[in-house]
């Protein structure tokens, strides 16, 4: 008895079970009072959701019994991949198609970028493409008893349904602010759907299909790239926050993957002082040009160009001479696609806003310091796993975005730069992180907030997961011993709660 007692208790594999079945049984509860609130409770959404929750339990228990011997197998990115793509997979399902945040507009962009309309036209009425009309029908399906990017699954069943008419068409207003660069994942998939005719609903699924491979297949290229700190990667790009919007139409994706590809590529020759190569030269230009038209607020990230050793480059006078083209390169390319997209600040409130800052710099400063000590805690899990998610729909419980802070911090301390950092190499990051913080605070002050707002309103977490992985640059010695399988299980259990917390919302 005394055997089998310890066989139990040494079970990890039994912990995991357990949380899942307390994560099940929480989420049914709170579905069930949802339900009795709304008179719904005669209904099949109980026994739907524990369908659902238990089959996608056990994917997640299967994940976490071979992520172990995964990690031992194969190399970092390619578990990597495949723990995303198959998470991932589940998230494309799980969210209704235009439930995630603002994806009805984002998908409209991709079908404009997907006819071939990289830059969008500016007409009278603004940025508009042609669509055919049965695309709009299922984007504002029952839109008239809710909020567009409000979709439940009984809406999904309606949006299946809905047949194409290609010679039906109408105008509609896109994102043309958004280069089409930032919709590239997406545009593949659904451009296969134009070509073959497919039902919008298919189309559209393909569109978020591709996106995923895309997107995860790149993030795993520069987790090989890494010379250090790959679990800290890992750990932050398997969040929910990420893995979900990359299963969706988002415009976030690519600048997440630029900045982490550039940051990949600095600390690479960091590490190795190998003399550049002339492909990575192009590389560097292809992202330097991404970053700065995707969105502007992250363009202080070409500077980690400047931590690229001169052992890389000839001489000196090359290394300098590599960093003021590049620097320029990102400043013209921002400036063209600010002139090209007809991107202005003097819009509405938009200019006396710029006035007021202008004119009362330290009472701007107050403003961003109070935003900041009032939503620093929400910035922090919202990065990860917070109630921002689908258009503040879903709200996880606190554990869960609180647990996935801590195996992040786990994660940055349980590797090490064998590369010493001077104060220089810190200023530099920390001055990018803190520039690009201010920018998109301000950008979101400026389009976002009334005139003279005590606050800044808009901020979300999820826009600072770029600006976290810097962290990698700050932190040089090993404090903590820990196998990779384990942090990666409480992500896997992270994002199963937050299927469940998407379901309670999204069957009712």
């Amino acid at each position: 008895m005394e055997k089998i007692l310890k066989k139990i208790v040494s079970c990890r594999i039994l912990y995991y079970v357990i949380a899942i079945l307390l994560f099940i049984g929480t989420y049914y509860l709170d579905l069930k009072v949802n339900l009795e609130n709304q008179g719904l409770l005669g209904g099949n959404h109980l026994k739907y959701f524990l369908i659902a929750s238990v089959l996608i339990g056990i994917v997640i228990i299967a994940l976490t019994i071979v992520s172990k011997k995964l990690f031992k197998k194969v190399e970092m990115h390619i578990a990597y991949i495949i723990l995303a793509l198959i998470i991932g997979g589940i998230y494309i399902f799980v969210i209704p198609l235009f439930a995630q945040s603002d994806e009805p507009a984002h998908f409209y962009r991709t079908y404009q970028v997907a006819k071939g309309e990289i830059i969008s036209p500016v007409t009278e009425m603004g940025y508009t493409t042609e669509i055919p009309q049965s695309f709009v029908d299922m984007v504002q399906l029952n839109s008239e008893t809710k909020r567009r990017e409000y979709k439940k699954y009984y809406d999904v069943r309606e949006m299946m349904q809905i047949e194409l008419e290609p010679e039906k068409t109408t105008i509609i207003n896109t994102v043309g602010t958004y280069h089409g660069t930032s919709y590239f994942p997406q545009a593949l998939g659904v451009k296969i759907g134009m070509l073959f005719n497919l039902r919008p609903y298919i189309t559209a699924m393909l569109g978020r299909l591709t996106g995923l491979v895309i997107t995860v297949l790149l993030l795993g290229w520069g987790i090989k790239k890494l010379p250090s700190h790959k679990l800290f990667a890992t750990i932050v790009l398997l969040s929910p926050v990420v893995i979900s919007y990359s299963a969706s139409f988002s415009a976030d994706n690519i600048v997440l993957v630029s900045t982490f590809l550039m940051l990949s590529y600095v600390m690479y020759y960091r590490h190795t002082k190998e003399k550049i190569k002339k492909l990575d030269y192009v590389i560097f230009a292809i992202l330097t040009f991404i970053i700065a038209i995707s969105k502007m607020a992250y363009l202080p990230v070409i500077g980690l160009l400047l931590l690229i050793p001169k052992e890389c480059f000839k001489n000196t006078k090359r290394k300098y001479g590599f960093l003021a083209i590049f620097i320029i390169l990102g400043i013209i390319s921002a400036i063209w696609w600010m002139k090209t997209a007809d991107i202005s600040v003097d819009v509405g409130e938009a200019t006396n806003t710029n006035t007021w800052i202008y004119t009362n710099p330290i009472g701007y400063l107050f403003v961003l310091f109070r935003t900041t000590i009032d939503s620093c805690f929400d910035y922090a899990t919202n990065m990860f796993a917070g109630h921002f998610l689908c258009h503040n729909q879903v709200s996880p419980y606190t554990i869960i975005p609180l647990a996935y802070i801590i195996i992040t911090i786990i994660s940055l301390l349980s590797d090490e730069n064998k590369e010493k950092t001077t104060f220089m190499q810190k200023f530099i990051p920390a001055g990018i992180i803190v520039l690009s913080y201010v920018l998109i605070s301000t950008a979101m002050y400026v389009y976002n907030t009334s005139f003279k707002n005590g606050v800044i309103v808009g901020v979300q977490g999820r826009y600072f997961v770029p600006l976290l992985l810097l962290a990698i640059l700050f932190i040089n010695k090993k404090r903590i011993n820990i196998q990779e399988h384990e942090l990666t299980n409480v992500s896997l259990i992270a994002n199963f709660g937050v299927y469940l917390a998407m379901m309670t919302t999204f069957f009712i």
